[in-house]
């Protein structure tokens, strides 16, 4: 495999560059003070979110076992793949996920990492609208109006008063404290499992401890898609006092740990909780449990995560559209066709939403496809790629971290990949 130079073909600062993942960051609200504690919240806020809401099912589907080690497996690469992309960065003086796909691997690779970020980006807010019909269905059903509007027609009506609406506003800066509300919400699901889990007094005996069935792999694509937060990295560390490598590595350590052990949370009391009856998306399984005080604050706090962090997942979306247009921050677009390209891919979002069965399908194409692309593949490519990751320059051990990187996100690829098309094409058909 040829590498490439050890200086880019053209100067950081005179690369003309359509760069999505910063705009990623928009979705963050960043604490101030650049500390190390600082920057891991910041990290673990761009991490934490929906993908909680499906561990349960995941870890019922894999075992509870077999779930703790695959969780285990995922934070390790997860933060390596960061030290990888800031590494490297660093070692060529560049400093975006885009600015390494262009220099290190070409024109194409650059293309396709922010095709990836969008297409992650959009489809996270489609999982959203699904979720939010999740949340719409118990509740019309516990006010006794469900004979007359049903899931469909609930997340239409919630989308034209809400969230549409809120797609159409030019800036989001007023709802970037949706990552702090979205960790919050984390906290509170978790804290309803367990206490529901106590309350119920279940026998521990129906808990799986490793599992094999058809929706074992689907597993896999979850857990990487709750730990996908690696295109916000350079944001992370651009804000970050005396930034170093070993400062930001540690950093990713604590934050990814912190998260792994609220996964890891959810996941057990949430098999525990429901056993086989545990759904994708494990509010769900709270339907018959509303009247409960706990229920309602973890039904509460994901509604109003998944309606403030809508329109911040269709902001780099819309942004990359109108950067395609040929628009940039000196000329930008007039406001009607900013707030008109936004609303048109939120109502797309809408539109396939109706079509989503449940979250599960969304997790299998963005965990394992965008995902395993964005947090292994490319990372490791990156590395792989420069002439300065060398044995004599950082030892045998990364050269082999980085391969090793490489081939566990080819793996998750092409099993998600697999996985999407038989779940969806063939068992669907069947």
């Amino acid at each position: 495999m040829k590498r490439v130079q050890s200086t880019p073909s053209l100067p950081a600062h005179q690369m003309n560059l359509i760069e999505i993942s910063p705009l990623w960051a928009h979705k963050l609200y960043l604490t101030k003070g650049g500390t190390i504690t600082s920057s891991a919240f910041n990290l673990a806020s761009a991490t934490l979110g929906a993908g909680a809401l499906a561990l349960p099912y995941a870890m019922l589907h894999s075992g509870t076992v077999v779930g703790f080690v695959m969780l285990l497996l995922v934070y390790g690469f997860t933060v390596y793949s960061i030290f990888l992309l800031i590494r490297v960065g660093e070692l060529h003086d560049l400093h975006s996920y885009e600015a390494l796909a262009l220099s290190l691997v070409g024109p194409f690779s650059k293309k396709l990492s922010s095709i990836l970020i969008v297409t992650f980006c959009w489809g996270v807010a489609v999982m959203y609208v699904v979720v939010m019909g999740d949340f719409i269905k118990p509740l019309l059903t516990a006010r006794h109006l469900h004979r007359y509007v049903g899931r469909r027609l609930g997340m239409i009506l919630f989308w034209t008063c809400v969230m549409g609406p809120l797609s159409l506003l030019r800036q989001v800066n007023s709802l970037q404290y949706a990552s702090i509300v979205g960790s919050a919400a984390t906290l509170l699901l978790a804290a309803a499992l367990v206490l529901h889990t106590i309350n119920s007094n279940p026998t521990l005996h129906h808990i799986p401890l490793v599992r094999w069935d058809s929706n074992s792999l689907g597993s896999l694509s979850t857990f990487v898609f709750s730990y996908c937060c690696q295109p916000v990295a350079f944001s992370i560390y651009s804000e970050m006092k005396d930034a170093s490598v070993r400062r930001m590595s540690l950093c990713a350590g604590i934050s990814m740990l912190t998260c792994t052990v609220l996964y890891v949370v959810t996941g057990f009391f949430g098999v525990a909780a429901f056993g086989d009856e545990t759904k994708p998306n494990v509010l769900s399984n709270f339907a018959d449990h509303l009247d409960k005080p706990y229920v309602q604050l973890a039904f509460f706090g994901m509604a109003i995560t998944v309606t403030m962090a809508f329109p911040i997942t269709i902001f780099p979306t819309r942004e990359s559209v109108v950067l395609a247009l040929g628009y940039t921050e000196e000329s930008p677009a007039p406001p009607l066709l900013s707030s008109g390209i936004g609303g048109v891919l939120a109502f797309l979002a809408l539109l396939t939403s109706l079509f989503v069965p449940n979250i599960r399908v969304l997790f299998d194409i963005l965990g394992g496809v965008c995902g395993g692309s964005l947090s292994f593949l490319l990372p490791g490519l990156f590395a792989i790629r420069s002439e300065l990751w060398t044995r004599e320059r950082v030892g045998l051990t990364h050269v082999v971290g980085a391969w090793a990187t490489f081939i566990l996100g080819v793996g998750i690829c092409a099993l998600g990949t697999y996985n999407s098309f038989y779940t969806n094409v063939i068992a669907g058909s069947a």
